[in-house]
C-alpha cells in the first residue's frame, strides 16, 4: 500500500493543492481539495510542465502505460452500469490504471459504489469539490490528477454514462498505433472510440481504412471517451473553462492543424437521455448524442436495458414483418393539398401493407372533388366533420402568422380513429405519404413502433405536460403512419381525463405550447404512452422515410424502382 502523502500541482496558470488522502476504511479513497480555477490563459498554448517528455515512454513500447478517468456528477443509474461495463472489458496485456473522479455528487449511493471499486488494485477514486460546471474544468482536473499520480504514455477520460464494450480499447490502441505510424495527412489530435450521430455538425472529413477496420476524421467531435498523448497535451493545452470551452478548444485545434479520428463502429455507447451540462450550457442540446453506427457483435448484457436509435437499429436489429394476420382498417386522413398524392398513395397500401384490409376510408372535407376521387378510388369517404363536429377550441392556436388550426384538428382526427371502422387496428397514415415495400406492422402479439427521423423536443415536452410523466425515452416516432390499438388508444384518452379532470381534447389543448410550429404530435404521443403502458405488447424497428418535393411525385412504378432498396416510404411535402 503505498503512503499517505501531500503534494502540489504546478501550472502556470494556478497552483492546484491535493491536501490528504482519505481512507475511511478503504485502500485508496482520494480527496481533491481545491480552489475553483480560474480559466486557462492562452492564445493557442499553454506550457504544461507537468507532462515531463524525460519521464514518458518512447517508441512501440508493450504495455504502454495508460490512464483513463471517469467524470462523475451524479446520475447513479447509468454510473452503475457504466462501471459495470468498464471494468469487465477485455485490456489483454495493456497497462491501465482507472481513475473514478467524482465532481462532489449529492447521490450517496454514488459515494458508497465508488468504494467498492476503490478495492481493485488497478483503480483511483477521488472526492473532489466541485468545479466551474463546465467540461472544461473537470477535464482539466482530470488530467492534473493523474499526470501527478504517475506519467502515462497515454491519458484518457470519459462520461459516467456511457457503456463501453469489451474490446474498446484494445481497438482504440490498436487504431492509435496504426495511426502513429501511417497516418501523415493531419496531426493527430483526440482519438474516440465513439463514433456520433451528428455527422455535419462535427464536421466529418474521410473515412479511411485501417488493419483492423474503418476509421474517421473529423474537425470536431464528441468526447463520451477520448485518448490523447502527453506530446498532444504539451503542443495544445489544457481547455477553458466556461460555457464556451469545447467551441474554443475545436477552433484551438483547427488553428494548430489538429484533426480528432474515431473508430468508423462505436465501441461504446452514449446512453444518456439528456445532457447534464445543459444545466450550465446558455443553449441546452434537446437530446444527448448517440453512436452514428454500433459494433454488431460482441457487447455485454447492461446495454440491452437502454433504447435509443443505435441500439434498436444495430442490435436489436428488429425487423418489421413482411405479412401479418392482424385484421385491420386502414384510415388515411386527407389535406386538400396533397390531393394528387393520394391515387399513388392507396395504390402503395393495397399493393405493400401485409395485413388483411377490412376497409380503407380517407377522412377529409365533403367536398365533391374529394367524393368523386374516393368514389373512383373504391375507398370510402368520411368527412371530418362527422368524427368531430367543430374545430374549437383549434380556431386560434398559436400566433396569427404560424396558425396550425387545421393541423392540430387532424391529430385529433387520428386520436378519434376509434370512431371509424369496426375494427380494433387501425393503420393511419397521412395521404401524403407512399410506402414502397411490403411491410406488416405486428407479429405474434407484438406491434411495431416505427423509429423516425422527426424528432422535436416540443413533442416530448408537450408529453410531460399531458401525463405528467417523463417520456419513455427521447426517440421519435414519428413517420406518418402507425398501427394503432383502439383498446390501448381509449385507455389513453380515458388516462388523460382522469388526470386532469377535462375532456381528453381540452386537457390536450391546454397543455401545449401554441405559439410554437410544432407543439404536438398524436403519433409521438401514442407511442410514448402504450410503450410505458403496454410495454409487453410493443418493440421498436427502424422505419426509414425519405421526405421528397410534392414535385418529384411519379408513378409507383417508378418510386418504388428508385427508393425502395434503402427506404420504406417516401413523404411527399409541399414545403420543400
Amino acid at each position: 500500500m503505498k503512503p499517505i502523502s501531500n503534494f502540489l500541482v504546478k501550472t502556470r496558470a494556478k497552483t492546484l493543492r491535493f491536501a490528504y488522502y482519505w481512507y475511511l476504511g478503504q485502500r485508496k479513497l482520494h480527496v481533491f481539495d481545491a480552489e475553483p480555477p480560474n480559466p486557462v490563459e492562452t492564445n493557442f498554448r499553454h506550457e504544461l510542465n507537468f507532462f515531463d517528455k524525460e519521464e514518458i515512454n518512447e517508441g512501440l513500447l508493450n504495455p504502454q502505460k495508460i490512464g483513463y478517468a471517469i467524470l462523475i456528477h451524479e446520475r447513479y443509474e447509468y454510473l452503475v452500469d457504466c462501471l459495470e461495463t468498464l471494468f469487465s472489458s477485455n485490456y489483454e496485456d495493456l497497462d491501465v490504471t482507472f481513475f473514478l473522479i467524482d465532481d462532489e455528487s449529492t447521490d450517496s449511493r454514488i459515494k458508497a459504489l465508488l468504494q467498492k471499486y476503490s478495492e481493485r488494485e488497478d483503480t483511483e477514486v477521488y472526492f473532489c469539490e466541485k468545479t466551474q460546471s463546465s467540461s472544461g474544468a473537470v477535464t482539466n482536473r482530470a488530467l492534473r490528477i493523474m499526470s501527478e499520480f504517475k506519467k502515462f504514455d497515454i491519458y484518457g477520460f470519459g462520461d459516467p454514462d456511457c457503456l463501453y464494450h469489451p474490446e474498446w480499447l484494445v481497438e482504440t490502441i490498436a487504431l492509435q498505433n496504426w495511426l502513429r505510424d501511417n497516418y501523415k495527412d493531419h496531426k493527430i489530435g483526440m482519438i474516440s472510440p465513439y463514433n456520433s450521430v451528428s455527422k455535419d455538425f462535427h464536421n466529418w472529413i474521410d473515412t479511411h481504412s485501417f488493419t483492423n477496420g474503418k476509421f474517421v476524421t473529423k474537425r470536431q467531435m464528441g468526447w463520451p471517451s477520448v485518448i490523447v498523448t502527453p506530446d498532444y497535451l504539451k503542443a495544445v493545452g489544457l481547455m477553458h473553462e466556461n460555457s464556451m470551452d469545447e467551441n474554443i478548444y475545436t477552433r484551438r485545434l483547427r488553428e494548430l492543424d489538429y484533426v480528432n479520428i474515431c473508430l468508423f463502429e462505436s465501441h461504446i455507447e452514449h446512453i444518456g437521455q439528456q445532457s447534464i451540462l445543459n444545466n450550465f450550457r446558455d443553449v441546452a442540446v434537446a437530446r444527448a448524442d448517440y453512436s452514428w453506427c454500433l459494433r454488431k457483435d460482441g457487447w455485454g448484457p447492461n446495454i440491452y436495458k437502454y433504447r435509443n436509435p443505435s441500439i434498436v437499429r444495430d442490435l436489436l436489429a428488429n425487423k418489421f414483418p413482411i405479412k401479418s394476420n392482424v385484421e385491420v382498417d386502414v384510415i388515411v386522413n386527407l389535406n386538400p393539398k396533397d390531393i394528387e398524392i393520394l391515387p399513388t398513395c392507396i395504390e402503395s397500401l393495397r399493393k405493400h401493407l401485409a395485413h388483411p384490409i377490412l376497409d380503407i376510408y380517407v377522412v377529409s372535407d365533403n367536398s365533391l372533388i374529394v367524393q368523386t376521387l374516393c368514389k373512383s378510388l373504391s375507398v370510402v369517404h368520411v368527412n371530418e366533420y362527422d368524427i368531430l363536429q367543430t374545430k374549437f377550441p383549434y380556431e386560434k392556436a398559436g400566433k396569427e402568422e404560424i396558425d396550425r388550426e387545421g393541423w392540430l384538428f387532424q391529430q385529433m382526427l387520428k386520436l378519434e380513429s376509434n370512431k371509424v371502422g369496426e375494427g380494433q387496428h387501425k393503420f393511419i397514415m397521412d395521404a401524403d405519404s407512399v410506402l414502397l415495400k411490403q411491410i406488416a406492422f405486428s407479429e405474434n402479439g407484438i406491434t411495431f413502433l416505427p423509429i423516425g427521423p422527426y424528432f422535436k423536443e416540443e413533442y416530448m415536452q408537450a408529453y410531460s405536460r399531458i401525463f405528467r410523466e417523463d417520456p419513455i425515452n427521447l426517440i421519435s416516432n414519428v413517420c406518418h403512419s402507425m398501427l394503432i390499438n383502439v383498446e390501448h388508444l381509449n385507455f389513453m384518452k380515458n388516462h388523460i381525463e382522469k388526470i386532469h379532470g377535462l375532456p381528453w381534447r381540452e386537457a390536450i389543448y391546454a397543455n401545449i405550447e401554441l405559439t410554437k410550429i410544432s407543439s404536438f404530435s398524436e403519433f409521438e404521443t401514442y407511442a410514448h404512452f402504450v410503450q410505458r403502458h403496454f410495454p409487453k405488447n410493443y418493440e421498436l424497428a427502424t422505419f426509414k422515410i425519405l421526405d421528397l418535393s410534392q414535385k418529384r411525385l411519379a408513378t409507383l412504378d417508378h418510386l418504388e424502382k428508385n427508393f425502395s432498396g434503402e427506404f420504406h416510404a417516401l413523404g411527399f411535402q409541399h414545403w420543400i
